[in-house]
């Protein structure tokens, strides 16, 4: 299953959205997109993987990261596999959501 990346903006909402086996290659595009939603004050920023089947710790790395700019603007809202909804703050957040959404991946 090859990974995608789809940016999607509604008036002052982003919602980025997921799919796939998402790899290494990924995370630079995606950190760049969330450092300019967060830098534009978008809001809410939504990161929508519930069509992700596995998940690169580099990509849950930059995904961490953007957590933590985004927090003073309400922080990223996340959403997992199986109905899974975390805001997510700080890197331990985000970590956690991962741990739970993937569990053989921890």
């Amino acid at each position: 299953m090859k990974q995608q990346m789809v940016v999607i903006h509604l008036d002052d909402a982003s919602l980025v959205w997921l799919s796939g086996v998402v790899g290494a290659s990924i995370a630079p595009a995606l950190y760049d997109v969330l450092r300019e939603l967060v830098e534009q004050q978008r809001k809410p920023v939504m990161v929508d993987c519930t069509d992700v089947v596995a998940i690169d710790d580099g990509v849950v790395s930059v995904l961490a990261a953007a957590s933590m700019q985004a927090a003073r603007r309400g922080g990223i809202d996340l959403r997992l596999p199986r109905g899974r909804c975390h805001l997510v703050k700080d890197a331990s957040a985000v970590r956690h959501a991962f741990k739970a959404a993937y569990p053989a991946a921890a």
